[in-house]
């Protein structure tokens, strides 16, 4: 197995170590601090890098790398030059194929994504709520909101603020739609007016947006703008 690290300094014997699994119910009761788990069916060239390798043969495994991540590696085991995994991609049949990433960290694994909200509990971006006719209110283990009036201005909108989506592949999220839809949206205010991106989810449990093209900081609008009485519960949403 080779090794190819860019923008991070050459590997070494104290660096990641890689691992592959079929899946998260095959990832080892411990592990070193740091290791990497992959779902592929066997890691052969390694490269940890940003860019997309010019070629690979298959059987690589190529993990994306950014400015921060839950599941940080330290390369040396002391000091502080780190990578910070974001996502992993296999190839397969000459092309890349993605596949689910872990890093076992303090003591537990984890799963390589950026969470806003899990079941009641917030991430580390800044929440907030922009509401007119409506409401956004943090239950239990979900954000209850509903929008009451019809009018083209109003919104009851879940805002998570300084997002990062560099390196980010999907906006991910689980819901139930109690009444008409909610929409997810991508944007630079905190108003439903003109968003990057966006999608309407008309069906409970999961949706994704591709936020692949996305990089830098931008809101996360979760809810609805304008023009229709709706009510909605959202149990989560992450970035991957």
């Amino acid at each position: 197995m080779s090794i190819a690290i860019f923008n991070h300094g050459a590997a070494n014997t104290t660096g990641p170590k890689v691992i592959a699994v079929t899946g998260e119910s095959a990832l080892p009761t411990s592990a070193r601090e740091g290791t990497l788990a992959v779902q592929c069916s066997g890691v052969g060239t390694l490269y940890i890098q940003r860019l997309q390798p010019a070629t690979a043969a298959d059987g690589a495994v190529w993990i994306v790398t950014g400015s921060a991540s839950e599941i940080a590696v330290n390369l040396t085991l002391q000091g502080s030059l780190y990578v910070y995994p974001l996502r992993s991609y296999h190839r397969e049949a000459g092309a890349w194929v993605s596949a689910a990433l872990w890093g076992y960290t303090g003591g537990a694994w984890k799963r390589s994504r950026h969470t806003l909200f899990d079941y009641g509990v917030f991430g580390g971006d800044t929440y907030s709520e922009s509401e007119s006719q409506g409401t956004v209110t943090p239950e239990t283990d979900n954000l209850h909101i509903t929008l009451n009036g019809n009018a083209g201005a109003n919104q009851a909108l879940a805002v998570f603020g300084a997002v990062d989506f560099t390196g980010r592949e999907k906006l991910h999220v689980r819901g139930d739609v109690i009444s008409n839809r909610y929409i997810l949206y991508v944007s630079d205010t905190i108003s439903h007016y003109s968003p990057i991106l966006s999608k309407v989810v008309t069906a409970d449990g999961e949706a994704e947006l591709d936020v692949s093209a996305i990089t830098g900081r931008h809101y996360v609008l979760l809810g609805q703008g304008g023009g229709l009485v709706m009510e909605a519960r959202i149990y989560e949403a992450y970035l991957l």
